[in-house]
């Protein structure tokens, strides 16, 4: 059994994915490079190429994506200042009471501006016409990356750092360097696995069963860390419809399921089996047929957030039981 060496101390598809090229583990930062980084120069560029006007740090902040309030409460942005965020924002508890300005394809502008933001955070998940709504009535925009692998989620939260200052510095410094300790230890644990070694697998959303996950996803680099081959990771598209045919020339070793409502027991894994079943293509892979199925929590797994680590952990450890994927927090 291989053991992997300890992380340094210190870390609706649409709805759970909205959430640079940059190596996370050449991007770890200290507290002190965290505040260093904590105020909002001019000439800063967000992902659909806007640039945010220079100003104080905000105060009065809407999330419109469930990844990005997750990444504000987890560096350590206190509650009072996230005064708006979508009906899909449930995590964490604190998030509770927080106003609501609809959905991430469908957000009120009428209830963002009653709000009196000084910063909407955003994604490619939102319509952009709501943000250029947002930026013509004279409220700072800024709209980090969703899509593409790890390391841009990893991106994602150091521009949150950089453009909200946090109130807890040592919170986001902790958190951005146990995310990054974390992918590179499961980056090392995934290069000792041979490729004969790893089951083919097949990822699977009972809330979106004609989709699964292609190239350039961080779902795919998901798979590729747990030690797993995607099956669907040569698709034309990142999002791709895989047919019967295909599956059955594939023979999926392994489904990996998100699990929408976090419920990863027998229970759960039992009912789900025999969805499978019930399903033209997956019914007669192996990895129906052995019922071997991997559980892990939607809210893990598909938004670009914290909690992606956890994820790949859960996944490694059902697909390799047998190797340890303890890759310190």
């Amino acid at each position: 059994m291989r053991k992997l060496s300890a992380a340094p101390r210190g870390l609706l598809l649409l709805a759970l994915i909205c959430g640079s090229s940059a190596s996370p583990e050449a991007g770890r930062v200290g507290e002190a490079a965290v505040v260093n980084e904590s105020s909002r120069p001019a000439g800063n560029r967000d992902a659909l190429g806007v640039v945010l006007p220079a100003g104080l740090p905000p105060e009065r902040i809407v999330s419109l994506s469930p990844n990005l309030t997750e990444i504000l409460f987890a560096v350590g942005v206190k509650r009072e200042r996230i005064v708006g965020v979508t009906r899909f924002c449930d995590y964490p508890a604190g998030v509770e009471g927080i106003a609501r300005v609809g959905g991430i394809v469908d957000p009120s502008i009428e209830s963002i501006l009653s709000l009196r933001p000084d910063l909407v955070l955003a994604t490619r998940g939102n319509p952009t016409a709501i943000l250029d709504r947002l930026r013509a009535a004279n409220v700072a925009t800024y709209a980090v990356e969703s899509q593409g692998g790890i390391a841009e989620i990893y991106e994602a939260m150091r521009a949150v750092v950089r453009i909200v200052s946090p109130d807890d510095t040592a919170r986001a410094g902790v958190t951005l360097r146990s995310f990054s300790g974390g992918l590179a230890c499961l980056r090392a644990a995934s290069a000792g696995i041979a490729g004969n070694e790893r089951p083919r697998v097949y990822y699977h959303d009972p809330a979106s069963p004609d989709w699964t996950a292609g190239p350039g996803t961080h779902v795919n680099e998901a798979i590729e860390l747990a030690g797993g081959k995607n099956i669907g990771d040569d698709a034309p598209v990142a999002w791709p419809r895989l047919s019967a045919e295909v599956l059955l020339v594939r023979r999926p070793e392994v489904i990996l399921v998100a699990a929408q409502d976090g419920d990863t027991g027998e229970v759960a894994r039992g009912r789900i089996l025999a969805q499978l079943r019930d399903l033209p293509g997956l019914r007669s892979t192996p990895a129906v047929r052995d019922g071997r199925i991997c559980l892990v929590p939607a809210d893990w797994l598909l938004r670009p957030g914290p909690r992606v680590i956890e994820a790949i952990q859960m996944l490694g450890r059902c697909l390799h039981p047998d190797e340890s994927w303890e890759c310190g927090r």
